[in-house]
């Protein structure tokens, strides 16, 4: 008999399981508009949003490991496609 309720039990988690992975990938959306973001385009991205202080190039550069000249370029980008707004 205890066999039986766990064969239920488990059955059961799988169904559960296999439910919400079903609604997570009906729910599923792309961020960001559906925009290709590349690994330092989020990075930079997060950087802005929970800064608490301003970010200057230079401190911004610090963090992504890059150089000004790249976060010049990057944040240009971000402005182009209407994702960052300077200041």
């Amino acid at each position: 008999m205890q066999r039986a309720s766990r064969a239920a039990a488990v059955a059961g988690v799988l169904e559960a399981v296999t439910v919400l992975g079903r609604a997570i990938t009906a729910e599923r959306r792309a961020p960001f508009d559906g925009r290709n973001l590349t690994r330092t385009q989020m990075q930079t991205l997060y950087e802005l949003a929970h800064s608490r202080d301003a970010v200057t190039p230079t401190r911004l550069a610090r963090a992504l490991g890059v150089t000004a000249g790249a976060v010049t370029q990057l944040v240009d980008g971000l402005r182009a496609e209407g994702l960052v707004v300077l200041a």
